[in-house]
């Protein structure tokens, strides 16, 4: 279904949700006042005739049942928006608590996000490591190395690991780094696991 025709539907239902609950008397209180001094005038003036009484109380329905599709609208959005603040809620968490270094970085290999494990594993405050390359968060032997598979995750593949050391507070570790392209492949997200540490003498 395309997403024109998910709207037109989404309308109707609407439409039809509003016209069951102003036939039952139950519609919603409005949030946003009721019709307009401009409307009411006109039904006014329209009503005042006779013959046109009919075409008033048509019109003051239309109205009505306008009225209690925007409030429905409005409830849908409002509900929609919560889920999505929660949704948002819930993936900060879950990035920042992950018990494990994570970064997201752009396709050169510099720093986009990192969470809490990752500033505690490279010795760095968060919004310090924002920009920074990732191949500057290794010892120098490993840099190329890893500017190797920022490339070739730039270049097109899926997922690579490589080893790497990383020095931090006087303690070098050794660490595995696995990397994966995002949904969208805007971006590289990986995942830095520390297998070893040595004290640095």
């Amino acid at each position: 279904m395309t997403s024109g025709k998910a709207n037109l539907d989404n309308q109707g239902s609407l439409r039809r949700k509003a016209e069951a609950l102003v036939q039952a008397g139950s519609a919603p209180v409005s949030k946003t006042g009721a019709i307009g001094a401009n409307a009411l005038a006109l039904l006014h003036s329209m009503a005042s005739a006779p013959a046109n009484a009919s075409a008033a109380l048509k019109l003051l329905h239309e109205f009505q049942v306008h009225q209690v599709e925007l409030e429905l609208q409005q409830e849908h959005l409002e509900h929609s928006r919560d889920e999505l603040n929660l949704a948002l809620e819930r993936y900060v968490e879950r990035f920042d608590c992950a018990p494990v270094a994570y970064l997201s970085l752009d396709r050169e290999g510099r720093i986009l996000e990192a969470n809490l494990a990752a500033a505690a594993l490279f010795g760095l405050e968060r919004n310090a490591m924002n920009g920074r390359r990732i191949d500057t968060l290794v010892t120098t032997q490993y840099q190329l190395l890893l500017l190797g598979l920022v490339k070739r995750m730039s270049s097109g593949s899926a997922r690579e690991t490589c080893e790497a050391m990383v020095e931090a507070d006087g303690v070098t570790q050794q660490v595995q780094i696995v990397a994966t392209t995002s949904q969208n492949e805007a971006s590289l997200m990986m995942v830095v696991i520390p297998t070893a540490a040595v004290q640095k003498a």
